[in-house]
């Protein structure tokens, strides 16, 4: 933990530069139209992740809270359908309430927006706090970037067919993104958030316990705030999602790029 409240992230070798995900790749042609996609095996992963954690949340709710086993995080045997909790906080870097990153653009930290992949099975808009790494440039860029506090949904996933997926992108998005300075903080996520999901359960994962105030938030806006302690979720489980790869690439990478991982899923536009 650092004295401004957020746990410096770690980065795994799994994240340094891979040549042989990308040898099969043409090489890049600057006229063609480039989309913005996460590794498909990244991605996949991220989603079954947050599925899962859903589940147990949706399971674990309505009792005593039960630590999950260790090792890679799995379903529970029961789970309730559908499931009673979609939409969750989940943040993974601090300690504290109130950290620099939470601070958002009031605060010290001179990164702050908001990044993540289109997703077939899940939305998901995460806060980034910390500068951009490039791991590559040729035959496609590739960027290491963190999810430093992620908001989630199973309600409407940002890649499902457009009608429903505008909803997630206008209202938590567009919205996070227009956010005025002084309401750039993560009272002013939650408040968006939370409207969004007014009338739900959303789950919060966290390192402390979710203030007053963010309870009466919750209240104000329909929602019943549930907390669990972040260290209920395996520390793995959260150091590999906590990072992810972002690549920029025409059509025909993304193309090779699927096949090279087997991989039936559709780019970001």
């Amino acid at each position: 933990m650092t004295e401004t409240g957020d746990r410096p992230g770690q980065v795994g070798p799994a994240f340094e530069a891979d040549a042989d995900l990308y040898r099969e790749l043409l090489p890049d042609d600057p006229t063609a139209e480039h989309r913005w996609v996460g590794l498909p095996t990244e991605t996949d992963a991220y989603e079954r992740f947050v599925r899962t954690l859903l589940g147990w949340a949706s399971f674990t709710h309505v009792g005593p809270r039960r630590v999950l086993p260790p090792g890679p995080l799995r379903a529970p045997a029961a789970v309730a359908s559908p499931l009673s909790i979609t939409n969750a906080v989940l943040d993974f870097t601090s300690v504290v309430e109130g950290s620099p990153v939470h601070q958002g653009g009031q605060g010290p930290l001179r990164v702050g927006c908001w990044v993540d992949p289109d997703l077939t099975r899940i939305a998901s808009a995460s806060r980034e706090a910390r500068p951009v790494r490039t791991l590559q440039e040729q035959p496609c860029h590739v960027s290491l970037r963190q999810r430093a506090l992620s908001l989630l949904s199973l309600d409407y996933p940002t890649a499902a067919p457009r009608r429903a997926a505008d909803f997630f992108w206008r209202e938590v998005i567009q919205g996070l993104c227009r956010l005025p300075p002084g309401h750039d903080h993560l009272y002013g996520w939650l408040e968006l958030f939370f409207r969004y999901a007014q009338g739900k359960r959303v789950a919060y994962f966290s390192r402390y316990v979710p203030s007053d105030a963010i309870t009466a938030l919750g209240d104000r806006c329909g929602v019943e705030v549930v907390h669990f302690p972040l260290e209920l979720i395996p520390e793995s489980d959260l150091r590999r999602h906590e990072w992810f790869r972002f690549l920029h690439l025409t059509w025909q990478q993304w193309e090779a790029l699927r096949g090279a991982t087997d991989h039936s899923g559709t780019p970001a536009c």
